[in-house]
């Protein structure tokens, strides 16, 4: 994205993570005689949705970002939304 450099994009992933750490507390709050942990990684169907909100928040196209989280998601690795959305910057960068 023109104008979104290194330090922006960082800055961005690192206020996503807040809100979404926040958003996430607040539906387990709301979810009556559901316990959850919250050191149990979510399912990828989870981590998809959230990596692609934040990759089409940034500006990215839904189709491209679509296909670097999908690249993302069927390599091996670390499988949090964090990572997932680090790793789908990289590829979309590279295009």
């Amino acid at each position: 994205i023109p104008g979104v450099g290194r330090k922006t994009a960082e800055r961005l992933i690192v206020d996503l993570r807040e809100k979404m750490t926040a958003l996430a507390a607040s539906q387990v709050a709301e979810e009556p005689g559901v316990a959850r942990d919250a050191s149990l990684p979510s399912s990828n169907d989870d981590v998809r949705a959230q990596a692609l909100s934040g990759l089409i928040n940034l500006g990215y196209q839904r189709s491209a970002a679509e296909k670097a989280i999908d690249s993302v998601l069927h390599e091996d690795g670390e499988v949090t939304v964090e990572s997932v959305l680090r790793r789908g910057l990289r590829k979309l960068a590279r295009l």
